[in-house]
């Protein structure tokens, strides 16, 4: 009888540990890597789009940051765009690129390497609204202006 409550403990333990490391890992979904030594260099006004912004999902599925480290006067922008894991879209490893782009007429857009057009603009909450458009379709987004 000792040896069957040993095991049963010790099968405890491991499913136990196993559902830890599971909620973890999924717990992790919802924040996409981001580089260590962001630097966020603006030369313009602070409600402009310079600085972090993220809590949401492309189109409810993606989670997405972006980090935006330096605009210059003329609209020239480089930022850190971010993704997380969406296994329904079979993107199981999260990432971030570093990017070029520009804001025109209040909207900042970019093309990624992928040759994806990303564009941002500010709506009334204080967030923005981003689009995301590629040969797959487009996908939409609304991210909350984030602190450090």
């Amino acid at each position: 009888m000792l040896k069957f409550s040993k095991l049963v403990v010790i099968a405890s333990l491991v499913l136990g540990i196993s559902l830890l490391a599971s909620e973890r890992a999924h717990a992790g979904d919802d924040t996409p890597l981001l580089p260590d030594d962001i630097k966020i260099t603006c030369a313009v006004e602070p409600e402009s789009f310079c600085g972090t912004w993220g809590d949401g999902k492309w189109s409810g599925v993606l989670p997405h940051t972006l980090v935006v480290d330096f605009i210059d006067p003329d609209g020239r922008v480089t930022f850190i765009y971010a993704w997380g894991v969406a296994s329904e879209w079979r993107i199981y490893e999260a990432g971030f690129l570093y990017v070029e782009g520009r804001i025109e007429d209040g909207e900042l857009t970019a093309i990624l390497p992928s040759g994806t057009k990303v564009s941002y603009t500010h709506i009334d909450d204080g967030g923005l609204r981003g689009k995301y458009k590629n040969s797959r379709g487009t996908a939409q987004i609304i991210l909350a202006r984030l602190t450090h």
